[in-house]
């Protein structure tokens, strides 16, 4: 999918745009800059009715192909083989010249001299199309040559985890979520991986409406990203319906080898092929490899994903005007000084900060903006307070759930 120079969509001229062939379609627009629509089988309409039926058929696809980036791409009827696989080969192709000068078939001039060629350790005598077979080409030493890929030293790497950019696919009806497993496809595989949704945190400022929105924010290891349950769909300020930029892990069930900044494609491959609905789910680009097999120890620790979470405890009483003294939401051995500047809520609406422990039972103290003594007038028990809420005024979780979660 790296190297197509233009595609070819065979259509049926009777049963026309099927589910499959709207995922060719997807495929193409993904990875191939032209097209062109091979109309087929028009060796199968009444002749009295064929130029029009072809002439209705190729109206369809244009309206189906405008808002795609095949907007106006040929459309040429052919019958690539009249009258089906049981018909005389004195059958001629219909439409197949047309077809050959709309491709700009491209040739390497090249001449060399072949000794013999074998089908499957058979000498056979010649060779066509869709044939598998082995050609002895003289002054040629077969050993530079290897069953693999051949490319520029350095641009493959096998890699066992990704960072890559990230866009749902239109037309997939499920919801993308973090821990789900994906056929992804990328390089020359497709493999199954688990796939880990993050973004940008909420309090990063969005592009203002004269912005140019519509370019990605480029990844980096410097910044601070927020955790999703799941991929978020049209919620950017300042552009209309477009997705927020978003990242994820993938976390490959076996390594793959594949080129830097190469494209991805997240898919459903075990929906049921004739359940009406797309299998593509999201697309993107390859950011970064995990080359190291024990990269989850060595280093996801330098991707900062972190997740805003809250927990509830109680006033147990008031030590001044200012300050009270809370429990019941850290444990004893919890390092308090971690949580030291961040806010909490109290449920009779007033608000402060934690200044750090009190004692050794995981009690902490909090300073309230504002006076503390109608905790007295309002409450005969101070242990049984008021609910503490703790927020966060910056995130103190460097990890997920999946991501080495450290406090």
């Amino acid at each position: 999918a790296q190297i197509i120079d233009l595609m070819m969509l065979v259509v049926d001229v009777v049963k026309g745009v099927q589910t499959q062939t709207a995922e060719c379609l997807l495929i193409g627009e993904l990875t191939c800059p032209r097209m062109v629509v091979v109309l087929n089988k028009i060796d199968l309409l009444p002749p009295n009715k064929r130029q029009s039926a072809i002439e209705k058929m190729i109206k369809r696809l244009h309206k189906t192909l405008e808002s795609s980036r095949f907007k106006e791409c040929p459309v040429i009827a052919v019958a690539a083989k009249p009258g089906g696989p049981e018909a005389p080969e004195t059958e001629e192709p219909q439409g197949v010249p047309e077809l050959i000068e709309v491709k700009w078939l491209g040739s390497v001039d090249v001449t060399k001299k072949i000794k013999s060629v074998q089908m499957f350790r058979k000498p056979v005598s010649g060779a066509m199309q869709g044939d598998r077979v082995g050609v002895c080409v003289t002054q040629f030493d077969p050993k530079l040559l290897e069953r693999g890929l051949v490319c520029t030293p350095g641009s493959l790497r096998t890699i066992f985890a990704a960072i890559i950019s990230t866009r749902k696919i239109g037309y997939f009806k499920g919801s993308l979520a973090t821990r789900a497993k994906f056929h992804i496809t990328v390089g020359h595989e497709t493999v199954m991986a688990k796939v880990t949704f993050f973004g940008l945190p909420p309090t990063v400022t969005k592009p203002r409406p004269s912005e140019p929105s519509s370019l990605e924010t480029p990844f980096t290891f410097d910044r601070e990203y927020f955790y999703q349950d799941e991929y978020v769909t049209g919620q950017r300020e300042g552009a209309s319906g477009l997705d927020p930029d978003q990242w994820a892990l993938l976390e490959f069930e076996r390594p793959v080898t594949c080129p830097a900044l190469c494209l991805v494609i997240g898919s459903k491959l075990d929906t049921d092929l004739h359940a009406n609905a797309c299998r593509l789910a999201f697309q993107g680009r390859l950011l970064h490899g995990f080359e190291d097999k024990s990269y989850s120890e060595t280093a996801l620790a330098q991707l900062r994903i972190y997740k805003t979470k809250h927990k509830e405890g109680q006033v147990e009483r008031v030590t001044d005007d200012y300050s009270v003294i809370g429990r019941s939401l850290f444990k004893k051995e919890t390092n308090l000084q971690l949580f030291v500047g961040l806010k909490v809520t109290l449920s009779t609406g007033e608000s402060g900060v934690i200044e750090g422990g009190f004692g050794q039972s995981g009690k902490f103290k909090i300073h309230i903006q504002g006076r503390a003594f109608w905790l007295l007038r309002n409450h005969n028990s101070p242990h049984l307070g008021p609910t503490i809420t703790r927020g966060m005024l910056a995130p103190t979780y460097t990890g997920s759930d999946s991501l080495h979660e450290k406090q």
